[in-house]
């Protein structure tokens, strides 16, 4: 017996050894062997099926992403005739009936007929299925497929859907030859069987004269039990959703508004989600989409004018754009340009990290103040933490991750002295291990001084300067599998390029330390455009990042006036930036998977 808490109760147990099974609907079957030599008190915990959201839609213009939630369903018996026989599934058509299979017709073909010939009066007749189980469950239905081609109304035929319950049948739903009956789909209520192991179905042909009518069509017959659970899933904690195959968010609920950055216009991507439960994660669902988004015009305003209005907004700022920074207009004090350290000095300024950041990106980076590979977040690079120590070189120049890896980056080192070419390193972000990949050909004086990924295709780019006058920039391709580098052309317009950036609109940027100027670079030729000044003292090595998270690109700067290392959030629109976080330490190179 069941008490009113669901405590359930065996009486007159020989003591002995028991196997102990319990069954839910949607829960995996729980079992356990079980000793009983007196009376015992079993608490058991099941833990609901994983089971995944459906009908994940993605609105390519907003990029609003929705599904439903779990619903546990299990089908029991399905039927479409596919198999052209009564007997594949064990149907019983009362013998000499006009019940039959059709393959020429159906929804879609084939069918089962009930058929106007040969024709019968005062008849009453069967199609039945085979014993079903129920589940247990506590929604259970019945789903078919119906069609009528009638003949006349004047006289009345019927067709009536039946369930056995192991004693009497019970008419579901009765259809009358009042007029033809497109193909219609039926889902009806049979959660009176859940518990019988033994129920039935059938389809009852009746009526005055067969004649009236030309044909009954049944098609797509199922069976199938669900939970009855409506809006969200109690089970579920939430979902996590993935883009292109890499986790973005987890939500509690059915919606994610997928950021804007994280797309580019035209592209198709792949849309993923996985209900996360307490006992796991579901399979997940995926739709393909191509994004059509379009950044939106800002800050509009409306001002009346006698009968008029006057209306202004600003332009949108879009993915690479980065903060929204006026472009600077002022006057910055330079100091003789220098591409290697910055000297160690008890005059440096204390670092202040902004209060009001939130956590940002993790980035991996050379320190070139205590000689350390760090990961520093670059809203707190004050806190950043040591991994290893880095070879002795003159200077290491910028970190790069290639495109898609996070586990490893490359480097460049300045000759030491009497070298003659600089060298391309693997650095393991785990253990800060370095191993010399070998030199790239760039000869004296011309000194690579930064790394670019173009995030487009994963095409890598130096920028070079000659490390005696810091005039002469260069920008290069490498090939890190040689490897080797292969010029492009001269920048024309810098001098000192320091730090060079790849964005994943395939755009690169650089900003020099002889202009203090912010740089769009050409791919094909090399020409470095002006986008606008930096407005504060760049000097000393330094380099430049992309941020796929903010869509940011960020430097790594060291600003000779202040005197700290200050990663900035950079406006690519004019050169502007916004300092995130500083530190008096030199960051020689920094990047972001």
């Amino acid at each position: 017996t069941t008490d009113t808490t669901g405590c359930v109760h065996f009486t007159r147990v020989w003591k002995g050894t028991y196997t102990l099974t319990a069954n839910r609907f949607s829960y995996p079957v729980y079992s356990q062997t079980l000793v009983v030599m007196g009376d015992v008190n079993q608490n058991i915990t099941m833990l609901q099926n994983t089971d995944a959201p459906t009908s994940l839609a993605v609105n390519d213009v907003n990029l609003k992403a929705s599904w439903s939630p779990p619903k546990s369903k299990a089908v029991q018996f399905t039927e479409t005739w596919a198999s052209g026989n009564f007997t594949a599934n064990q149907w019983v058509p009362d013998a000499g009936s006009n019940w039959g299979i059709t393959t020429t017709f159906g929804n879609p073909a084939p069918s089962a007929i009930f058929n106007w010939t040969p024709a019968v009066t005062g008849y009453d007749q069967y199609l039945t299925s085979k014993p079903l189980a129920g589940l247990n469950a506590p929604v259970q239905r019945l789903k078919y497929d119906i069609y009528l081609s009638n003949f006349s109304t004047a006289a009345v035929n019927t067709l009536a859907v039946e369930l056995w319950n192991g004693t009497t049948w019970t008419v579901l739903k009765t259809y009358t030859n009042n007029g033809n009956i497109p193909w219609t789909s039926e889902d009806l209520d049979i959660s009176a069987a859940t518990h019988n192991p033994a129920f039935k179905i059938r389809f009852h042909a009746a009526g005055e004269d067969s004649y009236y009518i030309n044909n009954w069509n049944i098609d797509n017959i199922q069976v199938y039990s669900a939970d009855a659970i409506s809006g969200p899933n109690p089970c579920v904690i939430g979902y996590n959703f993935y883009l292109n195959g890499a986790q973005v968010a987890f939500t509690p609920d059915t919606t994610y508004n997928i950021p804007p950055n994280l797309v580019i216009y035209g592209r198709t991507y792949q849309a993923c989600v996985k209900a996360v439960y307490g006992s796991g994660y579901s399979s997940q669902i995926c739709v393909n989409f191509t994004a059509h988004y379009l950044y939106p015009a800002r800050d509009l305003t409306a001002t009346g004018i006698e009968c008029n209005a006057y209306l202004t907004w600003k332009k949108p700022v879009t993915a690479g754009d980065g903060p929204d920074v006026p472009a600077f207009d002022g006057v910055v004090e330079h100091t003789p340009a220098i591409a290697g350290r910055a000297p160690v000095t008890p005059s440096n300024s204390v670092p202040s990290t902004p209060s009001h950041q939130p956590l940002g990106s993790i980035a991996f980076g050379i320190d070139m103040t205590t000689g350390y590979t760090i990961n520093f977040d670059v809203n707190n690079v004050a806190g950043k933490t040591n991994v290893a120590t880095v070879p002795a070189g003159d200077f290491w120049h910028d970190m790069e991750f290639p495109a898609n890896e996070t586990t490893f980056a490359y480097a460049i080192m300045a000759p030491s002295a009497g070298g003659t070419n600089d060298h391309l390193f693997k650095v393991i972000r785990a253990t800060g291990a370095f191993t010399d990949l070998g030199s790239l050909g760039v000869a004296t004086p011309d000194q690579l001084l930064d790394l670019a990924v173009d995030g487009s295709n994963g095409d890598i780019y130096a920028v070079s300067s000659n490390n005696n006058t810091l005039t002469g920039d260069k920008l290069w391709k490498i090939n890190p599998a040689v490897p080797s580098a292969t010029l492009i052309g001269p920048t024309v317009n810098s001098s000192g390029m320091i730090s060079l950036a790849g964005d994943k609109l395939g755009r690169i940027w650089g900003y020099d330390l002889v202009n203090d100027n912010f740089y769009s670079l050409n791919k094909t030729t090399g020409l470095a455009t002006v986008v606008g000044a930096l407005g504060f003292n760049a000097n000393y090595g330094q380099c430049m990042f992309f941020d796929e998270t903010t869509s940011a690109v960020t430097m790594a700067a060291f600003n000779a006036t202040s005197f700290l290392a200050e990663i900035r959030a950079v406006n690519t629109t004019n050169g502007s930036s916004v300092i995130l976080s500083t530190t008096p330490d030199q960051i020689g190179g920094a990047s972001l998977p």
